[in-house]
């Protein structure tokens, strides 16, 4: 086991937490991650395949190790829940990220230069080329607006795996509504961004 810098400051922590404890974190957290990733671990990153074993416990594991290895730092602002939650948000955004990366190297296609291709001049008068750049800089926007907020990380995740309004309000535990005025606080932060 490698020991990461925060490894001594963790630990003491840690040592203060109770079996009691530990047990409704550990109960609460694989509630969070099940509902986190509600359907979505027949298939796709979160698959048992693909994580090499139970989504719930590889994901509740991986945050449990690094705060133990002290990889992670458990902010003394955080209670142990949240520092947990908040390493779990951080390991499902991360091998989502890996594994659209992964597939997207593997769908990719290489066409050979084919002599046909002189013939045909194929022309879109609605095509920008600087549009998928745009789309890129508002998507770092928004990623940039949601970091360091929870249930705007959350947010931001579910949108980016195409969740509605309805599972995102329910994966967050809040009504429709609240979850409108979430939304409109990521976009508030981003047009603040914007204007600075």
């Amino acid at each position: 086991m490698i020991l990461g810098p925060y490894y001594s400051n963790n630990y003491k922590r840690f040592s203060s937490v109770t079996q009691a404890e530990w047990k409704v974190v550990l109960y609460k957290c694989k509630k969070h991650i099940r509902i986190r990733l509600k359907q979505k671990t027949s298939t796709g990153a979160h698959a048992a395949s693909t994580v090499g074993s139970d989504p719930v416990e590889f994901y509740l594991g991986m945050a449990y190790t690094k705060l133990l290895e002290g990889a992670w730092e458990w902010k003394q602002q955080y209670s142990l829940l949240e520092q947990m939650i908040r390493a779990i948000d951080s390991a499902v955004t991360k091998q989502v990220e890996k594994y659209t990366t992964k597939k997207a190297e593997a769908l990719r296609i290489t066409y050979r230069d084919d002599i046909t291709d002189e013939f045909y001049v194929i022309e879109d008068d609605h095509f920008e080329p600087d549009e998928e750049q745009k789309f890129k800089e508002q998507a770092e926007a928004l990623q940039d607006a949601a970091r360091g907020d929870t249930e705007l990380e959350i947010i931001y995740e579910a949108v980016c795996e195409g969740m509605k309004r309805a599972d995102i309000a329910e994966l967050l535990g809040k009504s429709p509504k609240q979850f409108d005025k979430l939304k409109e606080k990521l976009i508030n932060k981003v047009r603040k961004s914007q204007q600075s």
